[in-house]
C-alpha cells in the first residue's frame, strides 16, 4: 500500500479520544457528541450511519497501540477522512494551552481544536 499526503481544508473535524471500551467524540459542528462503544457494530451504528463521505469532513484520533484500529479500518471502509495523530504532540499542544489536566472529552475536544488552530486552515492528511 503506498500513502501520500493530501493538503486539504476541511469544514467539520470531528476529534475523538479512544480507550479499549470506549470512543469519547467532540465535534465541531456540534452535530455528534457523547460517547460510542469502540466495537465495530457501535461504530458502524453510531458514528459511520451520521456521516456522509461526500461531506467535507476529518476525523481526529491518536494512535494508542492498536485500540485505534476498529475506529480508523471503519472510516477507511467508509471513505471517511481520518489522520492518526501522535499522542505526545496532542498533549504538548493542550499542555501549551494551558490545559494540564487530562480527561477523555479534554483530549477529543484538542484533537478537533488542533486542526482548527492551523495557521493555513489545511491539514495534511496521509491516505492510501
Amino acid at each position: 500500500m503506498t500513502l501520500s499526503v493530501v493538503k486539504k481544508r476541511f469544514q467539520r473535524v470531528i476529534g475523538v479520544d479512544i480507550s479499549s471500551e470506549k470512543i469519547d467524540i467532540h465535534d465541531s459542528q456540534n452535530k455528534l457528541s457523547g460517547e460510542v462503544l469502540n466495537t465495530f457494530a457501535a461504530v458502524k451504528n453510531r458514528l459511520l450511519s451520521k456521516l456522509d463521505p461526500t461531506e467535507d469532513v476529518l476525523v481526529i484520533c491518536e494512535a494508542t497501540g492498536g485500540y485505534e484500529y476498529v475506529l480508523v479500518d471503519s472510516l477507511h471502509d467508509a471513505g471517511i477522512n481520518v489522520c492518526v495523530a501522535n499522542p505526545r504532540q496532542v498533549r504538548d499542544f493542550a499542555k501549551g494551552h494551558g490545559f494540564l489536566e487530562k480527561t477523555d472529552k479534554l483530549d477529543a475536544a484538542t484533537k478537533r481544536t488542533r486542526r482548527c488552530c492551523r495557521d493555513d486552515g489545511d491539514f495534511d492528511c496521509r491516505v492510501a
